[in-house]
């Protein structure tokens, strides 16, 4: 009797913590994170053009990941081996050590035990090679069923098993500087530098070994994905084959299908430069595990496996569109101890149709063009079609050979947006917005007129374009029939400064886009990569360069269409914007300070499409509307691309602008605006008034 008094006094004095740790892991069960659903991004008519559709992960849980990191059990000899066990485990204590930290059924812990027992205990060497042995079976029916090698299973494991040592050993160095107030905390800036900091702290491997095991961090109760997005087939496949694999307990099962999503882009590769795609997070390894309930900023940040905005507008709306993870915890029940519900991401609305793109798109592509094409809605300034090509699909985007193709290869020819980052030289096309400079300035008025002589190749350029000349010119057929030389002289004349500052307020040497924030126009300058375009510096020499478009002036395709915008507002600048929710900031800027300026502007814009001598009357004519309907403005470009820019406008004030590119360098005869780049125009006029922007032409075509 008295050596049981004994024995029970024992176990509540010298083993009650033991115990009771035992005890307290039996009835709280660690937590596990909720997933989130990221944010659908849509186009003006509500389509979705990318959105998060279901998807499987295979995940596989620490408890079975572990059991091929040397390091786990170079603490499992320190934890359970050290001492009077370094010639292993009793079999009393074998049983529970590989019931609790396998979850080995008592069939199996006696096998273990028949086989390879040594005088009448079992050496952790002789656990881990079972534990291997069966751990290797598993993992290689796994491969098959999943149709893979094996070693495209093994890779995984090392990454989870070395990001859980990794914030073990980082929770286990910031436990270590909370113990010891007198030495100053400095966060590590990467896993190498934390590492050396918790050997100079703690030189003994042994001991650091120690302190590592004393660390529990949620992430080794958390299944870790292995495989994304396996097929439902192969999903089912696993549920079926590995519900009852070694290792699993009632709430940790080492082989786990995770529902979760995928992002999709049900248009392929429609505006594919503009909407963007996703790619890995860069967590920082250093930071601190997640503590269990999780904080709301650990919830929010980025785990191993998220994926976030890598650009376009996935990436410059991050913010808006990843959401937050929840998190809920069960007691030995299955009840519901804490939950904390996931928030999903918010939706963003964009201005593009997704139709109208397309249809745009498929323009090009039928007539063999690259190049690009911007379409702003005038009264909303809203960006309807901005449309670069080549193009890419974004579903396809992270195959192997078209990712290398895309961003190694050839990134000059895919990956840039010809439609906002690429600068051109705006040729013509600038000369409206240099005769509204013009007038504004004082430097011309309606009468103004200028002698265009005969082209003399003997002297330097920059000349006119035409052999005979205009002889004497006034701004109405200066715009017509694009002289070159009268819009030379309004350089020659000009103040430079004063019209580098004009031609800034008219949106050119500046990113123009609109943005709802500040923080969302920041991300969006790497995000969408829009271009400032460039002015000359007004010490420039041969400053009258400017008044063609040409020397040390160069614009965006949006920044051409946007200055058409300007001219069909009688004169109001706008940002143009690319969102509708969240809302974009458009402050107006008023420059055309006389409305009978603008309509000098406007008047003879329209004569480039309905004149016989203007330059746009031969890819227009017959044209399809009457005036009745709608009227034309038009300016051509002729540089080392062919380029034309235009707005038209309904009596009721409806109106569209368009710039259009096409890329000519290699074909110097077809980099005419007016036989190459306006005829493109006009079949978008025709696919607008097909979507419902204009009407309907009034003579089919």
């Amino acid at each position: 009797m008295a050596m049981l008094v004994a024995r029970l006094a024992w176990l509540q004095i010298h083993c009650a913590d033991k115990y009771n740790t035992y005890v307290q892991e039996f009835l709280d069960r660690p937590g596990r994170l909720l997933e989130t659903v990221r944010g659908t991004i849509y186009d003006c008519n509500l389509k979705p053009i990318a959105l998060d559709r279901p998807a499987f992960d295979l995940c596989l849980h620490y408890d079975i990941t572990r059991i091929y990191d040397p390091r786990f059990w170079d603490i499992q000899a320190i934890r359970f081996f050290s001492g009077e066990n370094q010639t292993g485990l009793p079999h009393n204590q074998a049983r529970s050590y590989l019931a609790r930290r396998f979850h080995l059924n008592d069939a199996e812990i006696s096998s273990i035990i028949q086989n390879h027992s040594v005088n009448n205990r079992i050496p952790l060497a002789a656990i881990r090679q079972v534990l291997l042995e069966k751990a290797n079976s598993l993992i290689t029916e796994l491969a098959q069923a999943c149709r893979i090698p094996v070693e495209q299973l093994l890779e995984p494991i090392d990454q989870i098993n070395n990001r859980v040592y990794d914030r073990r050993l980082a929770r286990a160095r910031r436990v270590y500087y909370d113990n010891h107030p007198d030495i100053t905390y400095t966060p590590a800036a990467n896993i190498a530098e934390l590492t050396a900091d918790f050997q100079r702290l703690i030189p003994d491997p042994q001991q650091q070994l120690y302190l590592i095991s004393q660390c529990d961090i949620l992430e080794m109760h958390q299944p870790h994905t292995a495989l994304h997005d396996i097929s439902s087939f192969i999903a089912l496949d696993i549920e079926a084959g590995f519900v009852g694999s070694f290792l699993a307990s009632d709430t940790n099962r080492p082989i786990t299908i995770r529902s979760t999503t995928s992002r999709e882009f049900p248009y392929n590769d429609i505006a594919c430069h503009i909407i963007g795609q996703l790619g890995p997070t860069s967590p920082d390894p250093c930071a601190e595990t997640l503590d269990d309930p999780p904080t709301p900023q650990q919830l929010y940040a980025y785990r191993n496996d998220d994926r976030q905005g890598s650009w376009g507008i996935e990436a410059a709306f991050e913010p808006y569109l990843r959401g937050q993870r929840g998190y809920v915890r069960y007691d030995i029940d299955h009840q519901i101890v804490e939950r904390i519900d996931p928030l999903p991401g918010q939706d963003v609305y964009l201005t593009i149709d997704i139709e109208l793109q397309r249809a745009i798109q498929n323009l090009f592509e039928t007539q063999g063009q690259i190049g690009a094409a911007v379409v702003i809605d005038v009264p909303t300034a809203e960006v309807r079609a901005a449309v670069s090509i080549p193009t890419f699909d974004l579903n396809t985007y992270y195959q192997t050979e078209n990712y290398h193709l895309i961003t190694l290869q050839m990134p000059n020819l895919y990956w840039v947006n010809r439609a906002f980052d690429l600068p051109y030289q705006p040729g013509s096309t600038s000369k409206p917005s240099l005769l509204l400079a013009g007038l504004e300035l004082g430097i011309v008025n309606e009468n103004t007129t200028f002698f265009c002589p005969p082209r003399d190749d003997s002297k330097p350029p920059p000349q006119c374009w035409s052999p005979n000349g205009h002889r004497d010119i006034a701004l109405h057929r200066a715009i017509r029939e694009s002289c070159n030389t009268y819009f030379i002289r309004i350089a020659e004349l000009a103040d430079n400064q004063q019209l580098l500052e004009f031609y800034n307020r008219l949106g050119f040497g500046r990113r123009i886009l609109a943005w709802p924030n500040s923080q969302i126009a920041q991300a969006a300058e790497n995000a969408l990569d829009e271009t400032a375009g460039h002015l000359p510096p007004p010490s420039l020499s041969e400053f009258r360069f400017l008044g063609i478009g040409r020397g040390g002036f160069d614009a965006s395709v949006l920044q051409m269409a946007n200055s058409m915008a300007t001219i069909a507002r009688d004169g109001v600048f706008v940002p143009p914007t690319l969102v509708r929710m969240p809302a974009a900031q458009q402050p107006p800027d008023r420059v055309a300070s006389r409305p009978h300026d603008i309509q000098l502007i406007q008047d003879a814009m329209q004569a480039v499409i309905y004149h016989p001598r203007g330059t746009g009357y031969d890819a227009f004519n017959p044209i399809p509307w009457t005036t009745d309907q709608l009227t034309l403005f038009g300016k051509t470009g002729s540089t080392a691309n062919a380029l034309f820019t235009c707005f038209a406008r309904t009596p009721d004030n409806r109106a569209i602008a368009l710039a259009v590119l096409i890329q000519t360098e290699n074909l110097p005869e077809a980099a005419h605006g007016g036989t190459t780049a306006a005829p493109v125009a006009r079949d978008i006029l025709l696919i607008l008034a097909n979507h419902g922007y204009l009407p309907q032409p009034a003579y089919p075509q």
